[in-house]
């Protein structure tokens, strides 16, 4: 990248930012908004990262039709982007997945398919493919094999790849992998709370755990932060069931997790020192 894209880069940083901000917040992506950061295409039409940009804005505010636009007129200027692609294998894979109809991710393979020809080692591309094998077609194996292509080849944020594995791990019923690796995300990320709750949706389907019961509704159906004292609860009753199932090794490790996220927590020290000591 030369000079002036990076210098152009800088100026639509602070719109970016602004959009994103909105979008995390809840607000609506407003076409003013994008027509604003979409100022850099007027003079520079060739300008591929505003196109991308725009398109994964649009993306994450479900406005696919939009994304679609951007991302197809970042991809006729440079067909062969390996990350393009997989913006737009990505983007029809959530389209997919919000509308439940296959053509989305038969076009989200196409794409992220040929990301990974472009470039083999784009493991962003890797866990995608994953995801639409897992989510989209059924195929856990061959979605297993591709989380774990992209474990290969760095992926920066090891527990997306390690979680997608366990889920998909889940859905063969090898809970012991599945448990393996859905561990090994939260390792990587204390905050992951959709493997905590993976794991203890797993212990429901051995008949460890009644997900009925309103304590574990009350903490487990709404959504978290994590300083909301429920997640201390799912730590704590995850521990608790696999103490009572004897499994120790497990027992410690979740709360040994537990115990770097909240050390001041006296319910899940009590309950490590008893795993401990047996």
């Amino acid at each position: 990248m030369d000079s002036n894209d990076t210098q152009k880069l800088m100026s639509l940083a602070g719109y970016y930012s602004e959009l994103f901000a909105d979008l995390k917040s809840g607000q609506e992506a407003t076409p003013e908004k994008f027509d604003i950061y979409l100022q850099s295409t007027v003079s520079e039409p060739d300008f591929i990262p505003s196109y991308r940009n725009m398109g994964t804005i649009a993306t994450e505010a479900q406005q696919y039709d939009n994304a679609f636009a951007h991302l197809s007129k970042a991809e006729k200027i440079d067909p062969f982007n390996d990350d393009l692609q997989n913006s737009i294998g990505w983007m029809n894979y959530l389209r997919g997945i919000d509308t439940k109809k296959m053509r989305w991710m038969r076009v989200a393979k196409k794409h992220l398919t040929q990301a990974i020809r472009l470039n083999p080692t784009n493991y962003r591309a890797y866990n995608n493919l994953g995801l639409v094998y897992r989510d989209g077609f059924g195929y856990n194996s061959t979605a297993i094999r591709y989380f774990k292509k992209s474990i290969k080849n760095n992926h920066p944020q090891l527990y997306k790849p390690y979680m997608n594995m366990g889920v998909a791990y889940s859905y063969k019923k090898d809970y012991k992998n599945a448990e393996k690796y859905l561990l090994k995300s939260m390792s990587d990320n204390l905050e992951n709370f959709v493997a905590l709750r993976r794991l203890l949706e797993i212990e429901h389907e051995q008949g460890a755990v009644n997900l009925e019961d309103p304590f574990f509704v009350e903490t487990y159906t709404k959504d978290i932060d994590w300083d909301d004292p429920g997640v201390m609860r799912l730590y704590y009753l995850l521990g608790s069931v696999y103490l009572k199932n004897k499994q120790i090794d497990k027992a410690i490790n979740i709360l040994e997790l537990a115990k770097k996220a909240d050390s001041q927590n006296k319910d899940i020290e009590d309950l490590l020192e008893d795993a401990r000591s047996q």
